[in-house]
């Protein structure tokens, strides 16, 4: 892996270049980058890279003098020069000093700088050949270095470095550039996910990439820090800050400028949330905690918005829950495949159970429920969520978890339900005969009571033996037995949602007996009613 370095003082073309390239597919690792020729000496000198690109015009010291320092102390040294028409005297003083190539950044092209570099790179080995045992020692060493320096970021983001003397060792190892009092903030890019659907995820990492180069970049002309990206795809921001006043004034200064930059340069959208209290290194978990409470919290945000810890206030303790009335309503109307009443009962309860700030999480598991009848109704024709074609193979669940806000979930589930009833009108359809649609709907509606075959088969005009055997037949179970599962599956509803004792619940979906209730539960949930209540109060 070979070391490159960006000189060139237009931000633009810094982070232009950084992210059209993929430095790591052609063998190089982009160690930084500098505005003028003299911070380019001083990284220069602190990594030797083994590629320059660098502008000619810049201030403090051109592209022409850093050549002459190169030459002078870093011969070895490859240099790309990044030129525009006006510099042509320039390109030949460079090409003279020693200069590689040139390209010319106003038109520049991938694939151009991509065969340039891939040249440099094919000429730079075959001279290293003799030493590459040794260079590729001193390489992996250094991504090393990288991979630990964000391991001990990323660990005291989440409270596992404990001792100040564990924070001395790695700041000193592996050179995390963060001193005595830190302020935090996390970003969010939005609209990664368009479609809300895992597979138009592809270039998330690319993206975050090109983001925590640009607030990095901000960072440093603010006064300083360090950028990571955790384990969940946040780009997190380190800050050097000694006062929380400052803090709390120039935290929402830097906010801006990174939500500014990322939708002129890379047009997107980000939120971000600030932790508005500061951290000692490394006690940066509670203060990350808080960031990323107020960063949850945008979701209530229609618009992209910069939210602060103060301002994000949610009960950790409100629950929102679909009541059994509701749940049968939605279940009635799946029966009817009424389109518009079944939009109008889920709307209406979304005004009921959405109109306070819960927890995220709480909200999306909300919409998780909402979406069991949809796929309690398809599983009786042997058929689930993930063989609708919106989600191609993935559980809805994940569409929910990639939803930027509030607002756009709503709407999406709105949507979606109106492609559900056409996906299972046509499902059903060819899978299911009418007979036992019909005998179904009447165990959906009548299932609290005592019921038996024989009630279901006069309901429809059959026999009761002709239905058994027309049941059996096309769905491989028993009519019972969909009785049974169809009450159990209410009873798992009740055992999450309410306070009712076992046998109350019993009662509710139709079983006279409580222990026979309790022995069918765990025949088909594998579990008794107790034990599966538990796994959900624990939580």
């Amino acid at each position: 892996m070979l070391k490159a370095l960006i000189v060139e003082d237009e931000m633009i073309v810094r982070v232009g270049i950084k992210s059209m390239i993929p430095w790591s597919a052609l063998g190089y690792e982009l160690i930084g980058e500098a505005a003028n020729g003299l911070q380019a000496l001083e990284l220069i000198g602190q990594y030797v890279p083994d590629v320059v690109l660098t502008d000619i015009q810049m201030p403090v010291m051109n592209g022409i003098e850093l050549m002459k320092q190169l030459r002078e102390t870093y011969p070895q040294i490859q240099v790309i020069i990044l030129s525009v028409h006006h510099d042509f005297e320039y390109v030949q003083q460079a090409l003279k000093l020693g200069a590689v190539d040139y390209i010319l950044k106003l038109s520049m092209q991938p694939q151009e700088l991509q065969t340039l570099l891939t040249r440099v790179r094919d000429n730079l080995l075959k001279r290293k050949e003799a030493e590459q045992s040794e260079a590729q020692k001193s390489q992996m060493i250094h991504v090393s270095s990288q991979v630990m320096r964000r391991k001990m970021i990323v660990d005291a983001l989440e409270g596992k470095l404990h001792t100040p003397e564990q924070w001395a060792a790695a700041v000193k190892d592996w050179v995390i550039p963060l001193r005595d009092s830190i302020g935090l903030m996390a970003i969010r890019i939005r609209g990664l996910d368009k479609e809300h659907h895992p597979k138009s995820l592809a270039n998330k990492d690319l993206t975050t990439f090109a983001v925590s180069n640009i607030a990095l970049e901000i960072l440093r002309t603010e006064g300083g820090g360090d950028v990571v990206v955790d384990d969940q795809g946040i780009v997190v921001l380190l800050f050097n800050c000694a006062e929380l006043a400052v803090w709390e004034s120039q935290s929402r200064v830097i906010a801006d400028r990174i939500r500014v930059s990322v939708g002129q340069y890379l047009k997107f959208s980000v939120s971000i949330g600030i932790a508005h209290r500061l951290a000692i290194p490394p006690a940066f978990a509670e203060i990350y905690r808080l960031a990323i409470l107020a960063l949850e919290y945008t979701f209530y945000f229609s618009e992209p918005a910069i939210v602060t810890s103060d301002e994000a206030a949610t009960d950790p303790d409100q629950v929102i829950s679909l009541t059994e009335e509701e749940v049968k309503h939605i279940e009635h109307q799946l029966l009817l495949e009424d389109k518009e009443s079944l939009q109008r009962i889920v709307r209406g309860i979304m005004e009921r159970s959405l109109n306070q700030t819960v927890e995220v999480r709480r909200v999306r598991v909300f919409f998780d429920d909402l979406m069991l009848p949809f796929s309690r109704q398809l599983k009786r024709v042997g058929l689930s969520l993930i063989d609708l074609p919106e989600f191609q193979g993935y559980h809805p669940s994940e569409a929910i978890r990639n939803i930027d806000t509030l607002a756009e979930m709503q709407m999406w589930f709105l949507g979606w339900i109106g492609f559900y009833i056409d996906f299972y009108k046509e499902q059903a359809g060819k899978t299911m005969r009418s007979e036992i649609r019909e005998a179904q709907a009447y165990i959906n509606r009548n299932y609290r009571q005592k019921i038996t075959v024989s009630d279901i088969a006069a309901s429809i005009g059959l026999s009761e033996s002709y239905l058994s055997h027309l049941y059996k037949k096309e769905t491989g179970e028993n009519l019972i037995d969909y009785l049974t599962k169809y009450r159990l599956e209410q009873a798992e509803q009740l055992l999450r949602n309410s306070d009712l004792r076992t046998y109350e619940i019993a009662e509710r979906v139709g079983f006279a007996d409580s222990n026979y209730f309790s022995r069918q539960f765990k025949r088909y949930i594998g579990m008794n009613p107790l034990d599966y209540r538990n796994q959900f109060t624990k939580k």
